[in-house]
């Protein structure tokens, strides 16, 4: 407690009113008897002192000083100061004084910690905490912000996402801690406090505007701007015309409540922008805007009710660095975990292309390259004999330009599945080329390399799923076998002379396994004649099945529709294969007469005339004297006779009637009336599913077989 001008004052913090001189004396009177409690010399403690300079008596003897006019200190206030009281300068008479003359032109008193006497080394004790509370601490906070701040660049620059708005934040925060040297001692200032007061604070108003418009970038909130635009036209009318530390305090009281609804407009558009994206950045960045507020709002409270407390503001800037650390950390990881993942990736895509060099991405096989890499390791070990088998499909052409690549895909796949079966290793299996496969029997099985082929091509003959998948037509694999070291050590010389071997059984017919021998190309020789005539003729009729199509525009597949629907039926009644292939071709050829047809009658938009039918009723006639000499398959003929033929005997060419009728030419007879009647003809438009469904069921007995028509219209139901 001490009196100033004759009155009682508890010394708290206060603002004065100017003077001319600005010069306050305030003392306190301590009793004798306080003095006993301490022993030898005392020192005397003094934290917080406001003024900007202080001269402090003991009993009117001078014991020390604080700042001084003439060295332009800065800040003294902010610091921890000892003196000591010699114990030969205590009365005993009650009458001693500590008298403090004052400079001030803002503030006197103290705050927070109040004077103290205390023996040495008590008082020392608490002097260096004190210290390292008030002198030392803004120090340290403004060293831990420009690390913290550096760091936070560190971490943003190695980040993939520089170019966002996001890392200017951490330069923010590094010009931001310049506001702490309003905090710190400074031993020598050239400019006077109330500059000082401005440049430091300008600077916190400046970066906090570059802050908001930060956030305005982020996030498009026009509000930001607009409390950004008040603190900044408040803060330059405070400057100009501020001419002393009082009229500036008053000014940056107004400003700092801007300041802190700008930070609310921070905090409140992240929310949103939160609600929305529930980004971890996002959420990061609202609670380094709530931790800067915090401390700030209790600030500004203490001033406007003058309460004795601890400036913490900076504290607010202290924590919103630390958030926004964790901010740069969070991306930082995240970058990391991402090129990480980039890294496996690649690593697993680099394993792929590794595969893909030596793998068959259809079949899964090892390829061509593989191959000789496999034929080099196997044929380095001492003494190792094996062979190369050479798989070749038979007519893989035809399948693929009449079914397409999809089913030359499958039929593929299902082939090596069907080798790879009968392989020991499916290291030694390759697809050496389009349809070609390649296999190494290394005898380790004791299977002769001949009893494995003809074991494969068998199986390949009999599979019911591979005939399938080629419509039932017959689906054959040419094997050739050349021998390692007998026929050469070369790998390119002994897959020649397999390839030669596969050759040779092909033009015996396809459908063998050849071995290869020196005189193997002079034996060929045309002994299966009935095999290769049956190849020729099933590409003579897909060739003709075209030619029927393309004839008749309106009909378009209407052979190979036919054919489909006829299969279709023959699966159902569980017909032999024989007639299954008879019908396959049947189906295809049944309409080969109408090349012969004029195309005036076949695309004509009317009715035909009586002499006209009687020319189309000719076609069944003149499609079986054109294949007559080519075929001699009988379920064949009977589809192209007696396709017109019903079952009521007023059918064409020959009136046959009822069960006289072959089963192959009935199963025609329903397949092409239903694809005729649901396409698109040049005198009338399709009828529909339903309507084709009904008339031949309208017509069984005298058109169509029961049988047959029961079985088609479930499958087409």
């Amino acid at each position: 407690e001490f009196v100033m001008n004759g009155e009682e004052t508890s010394m708290i913090e206060q603002k004065i009113t100017l003077d001319k001189n600005n010069i306050f004396i305030y003392e306190s009177k301590i009793e004798e008897n306080e003095f006993k409690k301490i022993d030898g010399d005392m020192i005397l403690i003094v934290t917080r002192l406001r003024g900007s300079w202080h001269k402090i008596y003991f009993n009117d003897i001078l014991i020390g000083t604080i700042g001084d006019l003439k060295d332009g200190r800065m800040n003294i206030w902010n610091q921890a100061y000892k003196f000591t009281i010699d114990k030969n300068l205590i009365n005993n008479n009650n009458n001693n004084i500590l008298k403090f003359v004052t400079y001030s032109d803002y503030k006197i008193g103290y705050s927070t910690i109040p004077i103290m006497i205390s023996n040495l080394y008590t008082g020392n004790l608490i002097f260096y905490k004190l210290v390292s509370l008030y002198s030392n601490l803004y120090k340290n906070i403004m060293i831990i912000i420009i690390v913290v701040a550096l760091l936070e660049i560190i971490l943003f620059s190695l980040s993939k996402s520089k170019k966002n708005e996001i890392y200017i934040f951490p330069i923010i925060v590094l010009l931001g801690s310049f506001y702490i040297l309003d905090y710190i001692v400074i031993e020598h200032s050239m400019i006077s406090s109330l500059m000082m007061k401005k440049i430091t604070l300008v600077s916190l108003y400046f970066v906090l505007n570059i802050t908001s418009i930060a956030f305005y970038k982020l996030y498009k909130r026009k509000i930001i701007l607009v409390v950004s635009a008040l603190v900044i036209i408040t803060t330059v009318i405070g400057v100009i015309v501020s001419n002393n530390m009082i009229t500036w305090s008053s000014f940056y009281s107004k400003i700092n409540l801007l300041l802190i609804l700008s930070i609310f407009t921070w905090i409140y558009t992240t929310f949103l922008e939160y609600l929305k994206t529930k980004e971890t950045k996002v959420l990061m960045l609202f609670f380094a805007s709530l931790f800067l507020v915090i401390p700030s709002v209790a600030d500004t409270l203490t001033i406007i009710f003058n309460v004795k407390n601890q400036r913490i503001s900076i504290f607010g800037i202290l924590f919103f660095s630390i958030a926004l650390l964790l901010l740069a950390m969070e991306q930082f990881i995240y970058d990391q975990k991402h090129m990480y993942f980039i890294y496996k990736h690649s690593e697993i895509e680099r394993e792929r292309l590794k595969n893909a060099l030596i793998t068959d991405e259809l079949t899964g096989l090892c390829n061509h390259k593989s191959f000789y890499n496999r034929f080099d390791i196997i044929s380095k070990e001492n003494n190792k004999k094996f062979d190369i088998i050479y798989f070749n499909v038979d007519k893989f052409r035809s399948v693929n330009d009449l079914f397409g690549y999809e089913i030359g895909d499958k039929l593929l796949i299902k082939l090596a599945n069907i080798i790879l079966k009968n392989i020991t290793d499916s290291n030694l299996l390759f697809r050496y080329s389009g349809d070609v496969f390649v296999a190494i029997n290394d005898n380790k099985n004791r299977i002769d390399k001949f009893e494995i082929a003809e074991k494969i091509r068998q199986e390949v003959l009999n599979d019911k799923e591979l005939q399938n998948i080629s419509n039932y037509l017959p689906q054959t694999i040419s094997i050739g076998i050349s021998s390692y070291p007998k026929d050469s050590i070369n790998p390119r010389v002994l897959i020649n002379k397999a390839e030669k071997a596969c050759r040779f059984a092909k033009e015996l017919g396809r459908n063998k396994t050849i071995i290869y021998t020196e005189d193997i190309l002079e034996n060929v020789a045309l002994s299966n004649k009935n095999d290769i005539r049956n190849q020729m003729f099933i590409d003579f009729t897909y060739a003709l099945a075209g030619a029927i199509d393309m004839k008749d525009e309106y009909t378009g597949k209407h052979s190979e529709q036919v054919s489909r629907y006829s299969m279709m039926i023959a699966e159902k009644l569980d017909l032999d294969s024989d007639l299954k292939y008879a019908l396959r071709l049947g189906g295809l050829l049944h309409d080969v007469g109408k090349l012969s047809i004029p195309d005036s009658i076949i695309q004509k938009n009317g009715k035909l005339t009586i002499e006209e039918y009687n020319v189309i009723k000719k076609h069944p006639l003149i499609g079986y004297d054109i294949v007559k000499e080519l075929v001699d398959d009988n379920n064949i003929m009977s589809c192209i006779r007696w396709h017109h033929e019903r079952c009521d005997g007023k059918g064409y060419p020959d009136g046959l009637k009822g069960k006289n009728i072959p089963l192959v030419s009935r199963i025609i007879c329903v397949a092409d009336a239903y694809h005729a009647m649901t396409s698109t003809r040049s005198y009338r438009k399709e009828f529909t599913k339903e309507v084709a469904i009904n008339e031949l069921i309208n017509n069984v007995g005298t058109q169509f077989d029961k049988e047959i028509v029961d079985v088609f219209v479930k499958l087409i139901k």
